[in-house]
């Protein structure tokens, strides 16, 4: 069964493993003190939102969502940046 759950600060560091991955599949430098840093900024921030999919509790997908306005509906709305999920 797949879990999905709103990632926290204490899930940076397992999160940065599938994120890394995420990069390599775009062929994007990935250095793990970068990543990490870049994560834990989005999320202290509250500049960003991650979801991650995790299974046996372990992350196997991951989407991270921004945050902006729409105009057109004066309202908050959330671009889907980031998503990525193993292939197995």
């Amino acid at each position: 069964m797949i879990k999905i759950e709103q990632a926290t600060i204490n899930d940076i560091e397992d999160l940065e493993v599938i994120f890394s991955l995420y990069l390599k599949f775009y062929e994007t430098e990935s250095i793990r003190d970068a990543n990490i840093t870049f994560l834990k900024e989005r999320v202290q921030n509250n500049e960003s939102v991650i979801f991650t999919a995790k299974k046996d509790n372990e992350i196997v997908g991951f989407t991270q969502l921004f945050p902006t306005f729409s105009s057109a509906s004066l309202k908050k709305v959330y671009i889907l940046n980031d998503l990525f999920v193993l292939e197995n």
